[in-house]
């Protein structure tokens, strides 16, 4: 190929040369293809990123886009008869109405799925019709949406915290609350939840509507309309009410299981009227008021509102509650109509009666050791002005007479005799001494005496009664009061047993002297239920009265509350222990002594033995005491009424 020394595609011929020329040419050719190649797959590369990088960008705003959304959604509220709804009475029926209110918080919840999307608390619309809330706005999404389909909406008039999945609702009582007695002019005004789920979907315009239609905010839990019946014998005036695991401290709400869960108050709700609410004997009171419940108990657990009375002694009152519901179960957002019943006993608190500390060693006041006792050290109660030590004939001598003390002012005081005693005191161990079972005894007892113990007044109560002790599983121990002794039963330490007393009798006991002096008791009117604790250095009684309600000796244990309300009563005994060494004026802690308490009786027993009330770990009773020794003095108060 003339012109041309090289034949491409051609083996050249032998000895040929090429010109070098023309062989760089090529060369030169082939490098700048190459580098073109390599410059446009980088100009490639750029545009692909730059068109990601523009991309990622759009989305980034996409999605940004995505979380700000509209909510188009309206709602009824619909009860029988809420926080932010009040209510009123009309023609004598419970109505609610939003009244004048144009806008009400609502705790807004959206999921999808499990996740949650949004949750803050809304102003919806109060609509003209006074039913319905609505809600028209933008709000901004968490996160974006994956599953237009699996979104929802929970949506709570109340004070609401939390997820949709754990929602806690603030409790609609505090301490010292003003509870509106109801009328037909004033609102009342409670914190009753109402809520309203509905799945979500997207319209035309790209808002987010429910699904369906006629949404409804639905009311939790239950209203109390209560009423207040007095059959204490006389008219009362009631101030305030206080409740007994009925109202709760905190509710939860499940969504899942469309409930609520509550929780519980350690120790009573107290709340006020807003005014005074005078009631005659054997009547019903013409006002009512209105109280919500999480949950009432459909179990039988115990559960009670009682009433506060003005210038009566709480001690002696209990109520009964009943909240008809007919034949099926208690259900969400209906007014039940509660009867709370109010009783008085015929006697006072047993252990109202019993003085709250022990004479000094003078002989001339009660002593106040109770927050400042050390249980080793001596120094804490033993000395002048500290707990006096009496033998038997000196304690009866001094004290059985009844006289007034500086600390108490002008309550008259004497020593108690056995029969007293035996109104508070009850032992947790079998009649063999030597185990626990629970068990049902009479006793004879005597309550309000006065000084002249012999004779009965218009305020005494001479009975034979019976009593129902139970010692749960996990209060029994032993303890063996010296080396080499064998054990013996007692009460763990920061444990209680439980008591029934003042319960009709089935006959009355054998009486020693008079005939006759101790009829049965026949009602249960006057059943106090007792809790005794033992501690390291003390042991503590409690006692309420429980008249005629149905609560059982086996029940106690399960009722802490009832042991705080109100009508309880408790004395703290601290362990002064007794004196048995000369010259008798104060405790050793030998042995045995350390963990006891033991009281002089002004009587002995149809020995001639003397008697002494007996506190301790293993034993608490009235029993007999052969030996010679000084006891500290407690005092029974005369009662007046």
């Amino acid at each position: 190929m003339k012109g041309f020394p090289y034949n491409i595609g051609c083996k050249p011929k032998v000895g040929l040369r090429v010109p070098l020329t023309m062989t760089f040419t090529i060369h030169i050719h082939y490098l700048l293809i190459v580098r073109m190649r390599r410059f446009i797959i980088s100009i490639l590369s750029l545009i692909t990123l730059f068109l990601s990088a523009c991309t990622q960008k759009d989305n980034q705003g996409l999605d940004k886009q995505n979380k700000v959304q509209h909510l188009r959604i309206s709602a009824e509220v619909k009860a029988q008869d809420t926080r932010s709804i009040d209510y009123k009475l009309v023609n004598n029926r419970v109505r609610y109405s939003l009244g004048n209110k144009t806008q009400i918080s609502v705790y807004t919840c959206i999921y999808e799925g499990s996740r949650l999307l949004f949750n803050e608390r809304l102003n919806w619309t109060v609509k003209d019709d006074k039913k319905t809330l609505s809600f028209d706005g933008d709000i901004n999404f968490t996160a974006s949406v994956t599953n237009p389909n699996s979104l929802r909406i929970l949506a709570v008039i109340g004070d609401a915290t939390g997820t949709p999945t754990d929602l806690t609702l603030a409790p609609a009582y505090s301490e010292g609350q003003v509870i509106p007695l109801l009328s037909t002019t004033t609102p009342t005004t409670i914190n009753v939840p109402y809520i309203m789920e509905a799945k979500l979907a997207r319209d035309l315009g790209g808002h987010w509507i429910p699904q369906g239609e006629n949404k409804t905010f639905k009311p939790y839990g239950h209203l109390l309309r209560v009423r207040m019946i007095n059959k204490t014998g006389a008219a009362v005036t009631v101030t305030g009410v206080s409740s007994n695991r009925v109202l709760a401290d905190g509710i939860q709400f499940h969504p899942r299981l469309r409930e609520l869960k509550r929780k519980e108050y350690n120790t009573p709700l107290n709340l006020k009227l807003s005014r005074e609410v005078t009631i005659a004997n054997d009547q019903t009171a013409g006002e009512t008021f209105l109280l919500w419940v999480p949950r009432l108990d459909e179990s039988g657990t115990y559960h009670r509102l009682d009433l506060t009375l003005k210038d009566v002694e709480s001690s002696r009152l209990y109520t009964t509650m009943r909240i008809p519901k007919g034949t099926v179960d208690y259900m969400d957002g209906v007014i039940y109509k509660a009867e709370v019943t109010l009783y008085k006993t015929a006697i006072p608190n047993p252990l109202s009666l019993l003085s709250e500390d022990v004479i000094n060693k003078e002989g001339t006041d009660f002593v106040n050791l109770r927050n400042t006792f050390q249980i080793d050290n001596l120094a804490t109660y033993n000395g002048a002005g500290k707990v006096g030590y009496f033998k038997h004939a000196d304690a009866i001598n001094r004290f059985c007479v009844e006289n007034t003390y500086p600390s108490t002012g002008g309550i008259n005081w004497h020593l108690p005799d056995f029969f007293e005693w035996n109104t508070i005191l009850y032992d947790p161990r079998n009649a063999a001494g030597t185990g626990y079972s629970d068990r049902e005894e009479r006793v004879r007892v005597k309550v309000g005496v006065g000084s002249q113990a012999s004779l009965r007044s218009a305020y005494s109560y001479w009975k034979t009664i019976s009593y129902k002790v139970h010692i749960p599983n996990d209060a029994k121990g032993t303890y063996v009061q010296k080396p080499g002794d064998p054990a013996r039963p007692t009460i763990k330490t920061g444990k209680s047993f439980y008591v029934l007393s003042f319960a009709e009798a089935s006959a009355q006991l054998p009486d020693d002297k008079t005939p006759h002096r101790f009829p049965r008791e026949e009602t249960n009117i006057n059943r106090y239920a007792f809790r005794y604790t033992l501690h390291e250095d003390r042991f503590v009684i409690t006692c309420v009265p429980i008249g005629i309600q149905n609560i059982a000796v086996t029940d106690l244990p399960n009722l802490p509350a009832l042991f705080s309300s109100k009508a309880a009563v408790s004395r703290i005994i601290p362990f002064y222990g007794i004196s048995n060494q000369a010259p008798f004026t104060q405790k050793d802690n030998t042995a045995g002594n350390r963990r006891i308490i033991d009281y002089v009786t002004n009587t002995r027993d149809e020995t001639g033995e003397r008697i002494i009330a007996a506190f301790s770990a293993p034993t608490n009773k009235v029993l007999p005491y052969p030996l010679d020794i000084a006891f500290p003095v407690a005092l029974f108060k005369k009662v007046t009424e």
